[in-house]
């Protein structure tokens, strides 16, 4: 249904240059999402033991990590503090 959602979204948009864009826009997230998901599991940790350290419930983690939810720019801020990882690595 996401796919169907975004597939629609993808040619509603007008110009070229757009498209391009949130497409680029689209993969980092996904990007950002997978990073995340291999950050938790090098530290053999459950979305529930990795989301109790920043605030964030295990069901949040997973549906960051499926795409469902993004992750917000306070929450890259926490996960960068409290894992020491590199923002632009995550990002």
């Amino acid at each position: 249904m996401i796919l169907i959602i975004l597939f629609l979204e993808f040619f509603t948009i007008n110009t070229l240059d757009n498209r391009i864009y949130w497409m680029y826009n689209y993969l980092e997230v996904i990007l950002l999402n997978k990073r995340l998901r291999e950050l938790r599991k090098s530290l053999k940790l459950t979305q529930q033991e990795f989301g109790s350290k920043i605030g964030l419930s295990n069901a949040s983690i997973g549906n960051i990590e499926n795409g469902i939810i993004n992750l917000t720019d306070r929450n890259v801020s926490l996960i960068c503090s409290t894992y020491n990882v590199n923002e632009d690595w995550l990002r």
